[in-house]
């Protein structure tokens, strides 16, 4: 059982949750929960496995400007639920923007993301949603980083950052124009 969530803002781009967690013999389905001030309802940030309950730490890459909400919420087999205090973050930054230059690409460009202390992975999908390119940056890489794109179809491409395994952003690149 949930029994106490901090959430404390780390930097422009994460945000560190703990939790404290009292034994149970209930076996609850636990998932961490967001809310941007932006949103009406909180969503399903990740299921947690009864390892991650009991590890008490999440990173969240949240590079949100405004007020983040957060919450766990635990689900027992009977339909009883368990939920930790909403904690509050405000993050008062605007932060740089994820951009690709030039756009439209051909083969080589520049990707600028917001400053991190994290790896990222950058990647390319075509209009299906295909990734047709993945490439991955160490933390505290040269920030903007260059790319060199495969031989690629002309089109409309998706290129989305993330950092920790989470999507953080997504922006639309014209490639081969």
């Amino acid at each position: 059982m949930i029994t106490d969530l901090v959430a404390r803002r780390n930097d422009g781009t994460t945000v560190t949750l703990t939790w404290e967690v009292e034994s149970t013999n209930i076996e609850y389905r636990w998932t961490l929960e967001r809310r941007f001030d932006t949103e009406g309802a909180f969503v399903v940030l990740r299921h947690l496995s009864a390892t991650q309950v009991q590890g008490r730490k999440y990173l969240d890459p949240n590079p949100h400007s405004g007020t983040t909400y957060y919450r766990i919420r635990g689900s027992a087999p009977d339909g009883a639920e368990n939920m930790s205090p909403i904690r509050a973050v405000v993050n008062d930054f605007d932060p740089p923007a994820f951009q690709a230059y030039p756009n439209p690409v051909h083969r080589a460009a520049t990707v600028r993301v917001p400053a991190t202390e994290h790896s990222f992975t950058l990647s390319l999908a075509n209009q299906l949603g295909r990734r047709v390119w993945t490439k991955r940056f160490a933390a505290r890489a040269h920030n903007p980083v260059s790319i060199t794109l495969p031989d690629l179809p002309p089109g409309v491409y998706l290129l989305r950052w993330t950092m920790e395994g989470v999507p953080a952003a997504t922006i639309r690149v014209v490639v081969g124009y």
